[in-house]
């Protein structure tokens, strides 16, 4: 027995109405005597030689390659008239050995005419460079307005091609997907700028620091990214109730009502703080300073980054590591705000007593430097955080307050953290529950049947692999895509199915010349099946529904 995919496949495609029959076209043919069907004839020869060579290095597309040449010859042998599609279907076995012909539709026919009334076959003429060994033509790229949209030539990737199929909305020019590699960049340097700003700023208020030289500098190149960024935000994608829109006008509205005016006020504040510090004196220099602790709103946005990467495809381990790294960053950013405060209360606070925690440390601090304030400093916020205590004392009422909020954060903190284990935990063990409980089934099913010991083995240990696998979910197992639209639903089957589709050469070339035929494929005649090690794809004698084609991985194929 033999495997003949492509014929399998047309037979599917005419049974569920996928391409229609071909029906009565009008073509034009130029004059072979003037010059442009001169250059017709050159092409003819040309499109000739490229099928020999498509025949002689692709047996899998000898089918095509025959309906092809059937459909260059009915382009060529006619003059200007009519071409008739009264042939339901072609012979499509070109391997001699083959006993049963294989019928197919002319499946190029409905890829290169067009429902024109009339159309100039120098444009017919023009091949798509999807084979390899088209690389070297040079082609031009033609466009014909035809009733179902735009027919393209030229070589296309499939990830292009993906994206063809999956967009049906239209796009004002320059607006990116916000989840784009390069917004993602955008959103990674956001973060860590912004956290250099919550590491800066605090210390500068607390030390009085004045920002000059390299600082000024890194401040003014700081600035120039939000500005960036402010500006970026009117080109960038936005999801409205679910549905992502690609409109500058929907853009901009939606974010007026979200971020612009809290956008708007931090560079407002960064341009005056750093003009200040460019040209101010001291105490225009310090207004500054209180300015720059409006910067710390700024952690909102590392908070709604956070929240775009849970929407990512992203596993649960990654997830609840990317939820410690917050937890972890937030703690951090806690300690280094109380360690700021702490100074600052310790050198310039207010004091009724008259005394400060650093009355006692003053002559260290001269000799040590910043290095040695800021750790001591910090010391003590660890200190209250994990409620072991330092040898650093409380002298007035300012830093008796400061010390019970450190001890009122630690105390959030802590529940926080146990509260992530544990949920961390029960989720863990909830996920391994149903493994779990099918084993001990599966044992005391062996020891009822009295099952040998090493064949017992074999079945658990089987079983204990398969459940180590990473589970593969098909479209229909997912509940969640009932409740999103079918529009969306479409451009979602689109994304899943044409990645396998398009590792083959011939509907590769397909979805380059036609995106809406090969949209309709792929929503009617492809269906995507994961199949696991070891597991059956057919069995001698078995009727067959469809045409199976290995987009991913090996297959054994034995006959008895």
């Amino acid at each position: 027995s033999r495997v003949q995919a492509p014929g399998s496949f047309f037979r599917l495609l005419r049974r569920r109405g996928l391409m229609e029959r071909p029906r009565r076209r009008h073509v034009t043919v130029e004059d072979p005597a003037s010059g442009e069907g001169s250059r017709s004839s050159d092409r003819v020869g040309t499109m000739e030689e490229l099928l020999k060579q498509v025949a002689a290095e692709h047996a899998s597309c000898q089918q095509e390659v025959v309906s092809l040449r059937q459909q260059l010859a009915a382009m060529t042998g006619h003059g200007t008239g009519e071409v008739h599609g009264t042939r339901e279907s072609v012979v499509g076995v070109v391997n001699p050995e083959a006993e049963d012909t294989m019928h197919a539709m002319q499946a190029s026919s409905s890829l290169a005419f067009t429902c024109a009334n009339s159309v100039n076959t120098s444009a017919l003429m023009m091949w798509p460079t999807d084979l390899l060994v088209r690389d070297t033509l040079q082609t031009e790229q033609v466009e014909n307005d035809v009733s179902e949209g735009t027919w393209f030539g030229g070589r296309r990737s499939s990830i292009n091609s993906v994206s063809r199929l999956a967009s049906y909305e239209q796009a004002d020019r320059g607006v990116l997907h916000p989840d784009s590699k390069f917004f993602v960049f955008c959103d990674i340097v956001g973060v860590l700028l912004a956290a250099y700003e919550m590491l800066l700023v605090p210390v500068v208020l607390a030390w009085r620091l004045e920002l000059d030289g390299v600082w000024l500098f890194v401040s003014w190149g700081t600035f120039s990214f939000w500005l960036l960024d402010f500006v970026l935000n009117f080109n960038k994608g936005t999801y409205v109730d679910g549905k992502l829109s690609f409109r500058r006008w929907v853009i901009a509205v939606q974010y007026f009502k979200r971020g612009f005016a809290f956008d708007a006020s931090l560079l407002l504040v960064d341009f005056i703080a750093n003009v200040l510090d460019t040209t101010g004196t001291q105490s225009i220099r310090a207004f500054s300073g209180l300015c720059r602790t409006l910067k710390f709103i700024r952690i909102l946005r590392v908070v709604r980054i956070i929240e775009k990467v849970f929407f990512w495809s992203v596993g649960m381990d990654a997830r609840l590591a990317i939820q410690a790294a917050l937890f972890a960053f937030c703690a951090a950013m806690a300690c280094h705000i109380i360690c700021c405060g702490w100074w600052a209360i310790g050198v310039h606070g207010a004091t009724h007593s008259g005394q400060r925690w650093t009355d006692s440390y003053m002559d260290e601090f001269e000799t040590q430097g910043f290095a040695y304030e800021y750790t001591t400093s910090l010391h003590w916020v660890v200190g209250q955080m994990t409620l072991s205590g330092t040898d650093i004392a409380t002298t007035n009422s300012t830093e008796r307050a400061l010390n019970v909020i450190a001890l009122v954060v630690a105390l959030v903190l802590g529940s926080t953290l146990i509260s992530m284990m544990s949920a961390g935990i029960v989720d863990l063990r909830r996920s391994r529950q149903s493994k779990t409980s099918s084993i001990v089934q599966l044992r005391a099913f062996l020891r009822q049947e009295s099952i040998p010991v090493s064949l017992a083995v074999e079945v658990q240990r089987l079983v204990q692999a398969r459940h180590d696998e990473v589970i593969v979910y098909h479209e229909d197992q997912v509940n969640a895509l009932a409740h999103i639209p079918r529009t969306t639903r479409m451009k979602l089957l689109c994304a899943i199915r044409a990645p396998a589709l398009y590792t083959h050469d011939f509907w590769r070339m397909w979805g380059s010349i036609d995106a809406g035929a090969a949209r309709a494929l792929c929503l009617d005649a492809v269906d995507l099946r994961y199949a696991r090690s070891e597991d059956d794809l057919f069995l001698a004698g078995e009727p067959s529904s469809a045409a199976l084609y290995i987009a991913d991985g090996e297959n054994l194929y034995t006959q008895t």
